[in-house]
Order: structure tokens, then sequence, then C-alpha cells
């Protein structure tokens, strides 16, 4: 019997991946650093691919969600900065730290077995720390002031080196949300309070997802976190403009 199965393909225009990141890149502004999310594959599009064609367009950052896709993109000679967005096993913390990436942290019990695992080796481990501020996801909660003291461990922990600090929005792609804006409020305020608390500079700061990039200029902070919306795809019914759909 004659098969009526067929091979099936996506076919991919990096040329249209690079005019959309300077499209995006236009809107923020050159002061403003750019990471790109090419999680999972980038979402399908080839990862290699993709954070090659962004680090020759001048993207700064990308990130993904485990060591593994962080090990596959040096491998292929991606110097760019790397967010590890998922938690790792901390049993890896040499690894991480050897490979030169960025580990995002959002618990205290996860800071301390990073330290722990790192002791010794003289090597520091660059992290962001991931605030929980309304996504209903991991992260430290900063709903109140309850967990500043956690916090404020953290970023006292010898091996960690806290370069940065970030947050999920829930709803940002929805217009006039008043949600995103107690998320940003609560996520501004943390910040605020541990720093005075530690006399700690986040050099980087940053929560402005696909939706908050399109809606909230004030949010752009000193880093934008596009994912979806630098395949040229808006995270809701609406449709970005400029954009290219690859």
């Amino acid at each position: 019997m004659e098969s009526t199965l067929r091979r099936t393909w996506a076919e991919i225009d990096l040329d249209a991946l690079a005019y959309n990141y300077r499209a995006l890149r236009q809107r923020v502004g050159a002061d403003v650093k750019f990471l790109g999310v090419v999680k999972a594959d980038a979402y399908g599009h080839g990862a290699v691919r993709v954070a090659q064609r962004l680090q020759r367009a001048g993207c700064q950052w990308v990130a993904v969600n485990c060591y593994d896709e962080a090990e596959e993109l040096r491998a292929a000679g991606v110097t760019m900065n790397i967010l590890l967005l998922g938690p790792q096993s901390a049993n890896i913390a040499v690894d991480l730290a050897t490979l030169g990436v960025t580990q995002a942290v959002g618990s205290i019990e996860y800071a301390r077995e990073l330290n722990r695992f790192l002791a010794g080796t003289g090597l520091r481990l660059d992290a962001h720390m991931k605030l929980e501020t309304g996504m209903g996801r991991t992260g430290f909660d900063v709903h109140d002031d309850s967990h500043l003291d956690e916090m404020i461990e953290a970023l006292s922990l010898p091996h960690l080196n806290f370069t940065g600090v970030f947050t999920h929005f829930a709803v940002s792609d929805e217009n006039g949300d008043p949600y995103t804006q107690l998320q940003f409020s609560r996520f501004t305020h943390a910040i605020e309070r541990m720093e005075q608390a530690t006399g700690h500079h986040f050099a980087i700061r940053h929560c402005a997802n696909s939706g908050a990039l399109t809606r909230y200029p004030e949010m752009y902070l000193d880093m934008v976190r596009p994912g979806i919306a630098l395949y040229g795809i808006y995270p809701s019914d609406e449709t970005l403009n400029p954009g290219v759909a690859l």
C-alpha cells in the first residue's frame, strides 16, 4: 500500500527575524539592553541559528530554560550573555559558573544550595534575582515585606553575584490593565527596599515582556525581554506593528 504520510517542515526566514529585532530595538531605543528569548529551541525556530543571527544583529542577551540549551549555544560559538530562566540542579553550580551563564534565582533555599556547591572553588556565579509580583510562578514573594530578610541574605552570599533582578507580568498584553501597574509597583518598591537596606545596586532591572514592550515604555528600565514578539507574533489578538511573522 502506498503511504499517505508526507514530511512537513518549516522554513525560517532569518532576515525577517533580524527585521523584527531592528523594529523592536528602534522602539525601545539604544540605551536599553535587549534580551531575546530563545528557550524551547527558540519556540521551534532553531535556537542556535536564531541566537547566532541575533548576535550578529547586535543583541546583548538571550534567555534559555535549562543548562543543556545554554551549553548548545556556547558550543555553537554564541558569546552573548545567557540567562537561564529555569532553576537548575544546584549540584551543577560549578558547571554553570564555568560556562559563563547567568542563573535566575527565585528562593533563598536555592540561593543557599548554589552557594554551598560553589564554596571552596574560588568561583562566583552570576545571577539575576527573580521576584514574584503576581504571576503566580516561582520567585521571592514581594506582595509585602515579609520576605525582605531572605532577599537581603541572598545578596550577601559570597559565591553569588547578583547583577540583575526581574519579574514576569501576567496580563501585560491587555490594554489599560491595572494589574500590570500593580506588579510594576511591587517590583520597583522591592528593589528600592533591597538597595536601601544593603547598598547593593542591581545593574540590570528587567520586566518588559512582549506585551509590556508594546504598551508600557516606562517599564523598559535597563533591559527588555521579548519572546513571541521577536518572532513576529503579538501575544494577544492584536497585531504588532511593525513586525514580520516568521
